[in-house]
């Protein structure tokens, strides 16, 4: 049985009762995983396929968290890589349960997908096969297949699978139709888990270091009429805080009317980060209504010029003119994002960013800064830019903490290193990440087993480096569209929004 009173999922079930035993596997703790709703999505898509028994299996356990299955008896397993350090867990994972990493050792299938995993090369030799993108449409018809019999190989020639060798595996975008009519509701000493509603998927910004905003382009929203659905199947669950799920939640057209919905129903609601140029008066209002506390907002910079290198253009003033409003309406404490390190990025450009942080302490909020270093990551128009080396990193770190003069929680620049040689590696990688897995996530224990085996790992600090993963994913994205984004970063140079126009990328039909 699970580790707390649990709803919503499938439990004391006969795995003899079924053809496919399936693990829906996330690389972390418990609590982490009933607060991911692809996850969730995963475990119910399989559970709805005839002849299959799905069931959780999180870090730290030695049999499944529905607790009927462990992991010698599946046939299958499922992993979501959420980010890169989750493929060290899951390799740990499997050393704890016994289960060889490299594919060509054991019987077991292990078919990965998540966004961590959009360059999937360093571990196509540990994973039989890759969801790109989406997986609300594969997945089904993946199951059906094994559940047939289907040969590896007619798995293998499934639309948006990758397996090794395989070339340009289209990035898969699902129609957004499908949402559980449940979710696992979990009875915490502290009360209950919140449920996860998604308002929509990707965004149509353009920033140019991120990569959801590159693979999952243009935003999708989902409908009203969906929304007020599952908001009502919260409440009907006995669920009583509503957590929404966007990149760029305020763009989504009836966002104010969804917020009034969860409130009208008796619930409470928290939000991921904010645009701070996109919270509008009727927002602040049902805010203060639902008497949130602490908001996010991710202002990157406080430097104009990196602002526009990025295609990020906020104004200062605008975000501390919202952040008062936001202080007005009740609102005590104000989460920021930055990040630093961009190569392009000088010392006054710090301070810049430093400045703004203080500024938004100055005006009564309580302001807490959390400070990331920018990581290449692939499918973007950085992809090709360098990472800064540690040293410059964290001096730049100490500059905006002193000159903030607020709390601050950066990031490691070691975990950093790790995650970008993640992102930008090839297969050569995947023994070292199967090697690595057996000690500390740490740069230094990376390069040790690196430099035993023979793998370079100095290629993210390089500039215009080579671009393996373009052979074996197709976002849609035309390749001189990303050089010329590139461009217009040096120049200082915007690209308008999806919203506002279609600039051509590839993904969709030229609008009129």
């Amino acid at each position: 049985m699970p580790l707390v009173k649990e709803e919503g999922g499938f439990y004391d079930r006969d795995p003899r009762e079924y053809d496919l035993k399936e693990g829906v596997v996330f690389p972390g703790p418990y609590r982490a995983s009933i607060n991911s709703l692809g996850h969730q999505l995963v475990y119910y898509l399989a559970n709805e396929v005839e002849g299959v028994i799905a069931e959780r299996f999180v870090s730290g356990l030695p049999r499944s968290v529905d607790g009927s299955l462990r992991p010698r008896d599946l046939d299958l397993m499922l992993v979501s890589i959420h980010y890169e350090g989750q493929i060290h867990t899951f390799l740990r994972m499997l050393h704890d349960w016994g289960v060889p990493a490299r594919k060509e050792e054991r019987g077991l299938q292990i078919i990965a997908g998540g966004p961590a995993l959009n360059n999937p090369l360093p571990v196509c030799g540990i994973f039989d096969g890759v969801v790109i993108g989406d997986g609300e449409e594969i997945i089904p018809r993946l199951l059906k297949m094994v559940v047939e019999g289907a040969s590896r190989e007619a798995i293998s020639s499934l639309d948006g699978l990758y397996v090794k060798g395989k070339r340009r595996v289209k990035f898969q975008r699902a129609s957004m139709e499908y949402l559980p009519e449940m979710q696992i509701m979990a009875h915490f000493p502290e009360g209950k888990n919140s449920f996860l509603l998604e308002v929509s998927r990707g965004c149509s910004q353009g920033c140019r270091f991120c990569l959801l905003g590159w693979t999952q382009r243009p935003r999708r929203d989902r409908s009203l009429r969906q929304i007020e659905e599952q908001i009502e199947i919260a409440a009907d669950l006995g669920f009583e805080k509503i957590y929404l799920i966007a990149s760029d939640l305020l763009s989504h057209p009836m966002i104010a009317d969804i917020m009034k919905k969860i409130l009208d129903e008796g619930l409470r609601l928290s939000t991921p980060s904010l645009r701070a140029d996109e919270v509008s008066d009727d927002v602040i209002e049902v805010l203060k209504m639902a008497r949130v506390r602490t908001i996010t907002i991710a202002p990157e910079t406080g430097s104009w010029r990196i602002k526009l290198a990025i295609n990020k253009p906020m104004e200062n003033g605008e975000i501390i003119d919202v952040a008062k409003d936001l202080k007005d309406a009740g609102i005590r404490k104000l989460k920021t994002y930055f990040i630093l390190g961009f190569p392009f990025e000088k010392q006054e450009d710090v301070k810049e960013s430093a400045k703004l942080a203080s500024d938004l302490s100055s005006i009564g909020l309580e302001v807490e800064a959390s400070v990331s270093q920018f990581i290449p990551k692939p499918h973007t128009p950085f992809q090709r830019l360098p990472l800064e080396r540690p040293e410059i990193y964290r001096e730049k770190v100490k500059i905006f903490e002193l000159l903030s003069g607020i709390r601050v929680k950066a990031t490691h620049p070691g975990r950093n290193f790790v995650q970008a040689v993640i992102s930008l590696g090839n297969e050569s990688l995947g023994d070292v990440l199967i090697s690595a897995s057996s000690g500390p996530y740490r740069a230094s224990h990376y390069r040790k087993i690196a430099m035993e085996k023979g793998v370079y790992l100095d290629y993210v600090y390089e500039k215009n480096r080579s671009l393996p993963w373009i052979r074996a994913v197709s976002t849609g994205v035309k390749r001189d569209y990303l050089e010329e984004e590139v461009r217009k970063s040096e120049r200082f140079e915007l690209t308008p929004s999806c919203n506002i126009t279609c600039t051509d990328c590839g993904i969709c039909p030229m609008r009129p």
